[in-house]
């Protein structure tokens, strides 16, 4: 894999900022001083997936959002998609035959609705291990091991059968179904998502059901709370954590002597390196 050209506007293997976020199917937005008011341009957009890769890595946003490098399919986000897919069949039938039988039932027909989009995804999820290089190579797969394939239906079965523990489908009629949603930041960055499920109760109150919660009987986690305890570490490592370009110019202008971790170099920093093939931090060697 070679890495990729830098999309316009950035420098080769440099991670853009939080002002020039790009995004998912809409234009870049230059928030640059001096650049082209927002209102003069079209509106792009965020997804909260797309946020959350800038949060937590910006070279993943980039590589994603950006130079949008291919990724290989798992079977963890594969069997989301499936299950996900069974629940909205569900959902379209009368609330009395919404049983555990009848979603399971719907398991094979949901893949196969799947694989009639994606044609390759059960080569590349249960073929050789060498799978992802020859679609990439040559956008084919080849024979998969359909026992694995079934060993995966299976999986998925018992994931729709757990919904059954956490809820009874034949007492909802949802007010909403993937419900599009989007609010405009002060920037004119429009957030973007879809609300798995809306249930609304006889007395006007309204539910947000997020179905990967419900799968996997946990509890919604609490953003602020998260929030908090992430300062409390920022106290702790911010005197730490400094850009290590003045610190070593710094230090050879000093005379200091430096050690050079060896072990890495150039081409697998997590800025400068090919992708996947890199570190999580930055060696001095690339420097």
């Amino acid at each position: 894999m070679t890495q990729s050209a830098a999309a316009p506007g950035h420098a080769p293997g440099r991670t853009p900022g939080p002002g020039s976020p790009a995004v998912g199917s809409g234009p870049v937005i230059d928030l640059r001083h001096g650049a082209t008011p927002l209102g003069d341009r079209p509106v792009a957009s965020l997804s909260p997936s797309r946020a959350g890769d800038f949060l937590t890595c910006p070279l993943l946003y980039r590589l994603r959002s950006i130079d949008r490098l291919p990724e290989p399919p798992g079977p963890p986000a594969a069997r989301g998609t499936l299950v996900h897919a069974v629940l909205e069949r569900l959902f379209d039938r009368p609330a009395i035959t919404r049983t555990p039988e009848t979603a399971v039932a719907l398991v094979p027909e949901a893949w196969d609705a799947i694989i009639a989009k994606e044609p390759h995804l059960a080569g590349l999820l249960f073929g050789p291990d060498d799978a992802w290089d020859t679609w990439l190579a040559t956008q084919q797969v080849g024979d998969f091991d359909s026992a694995a394939q079934e060993r995966f239906l299976t999986e998925a079965a018992g994931y729709v059968r757990r919904y059954f523990d956490v809820e009874d489908p034949t007492r909802l009629e949802p007010a909403e179904r993937e419900l599009p949603v989007s609010v405009t930041l002060p920037s004119g960055l429009v957030m973007r998502g879809i609300v798995d499920r809306i249930d609304r109760a006889p007395n006007g109150a309204l539910r947000s059901v997020n179905r990967k919660i419900e799968l996997l009987g946990g509890e919604p986690v609490d953003g602020q709370a998260l929030y908090a305890l992430c300062q409390a570490y920022q106290a702790k490592l911010q005197k730490r954590i400094v850009d290590t370009v003045p610190l070593l110019r710094q230090a050879m202008s000093e005379k200091r002597r430096i050690l050079l971790e060896g072990q890495l170099g150039v081409m697998r920093d997590l800025d400068w390196g090919i992708y996947p093939y890199v570190t999580s931090s930055n060696p001095t060697a690339s420097f």
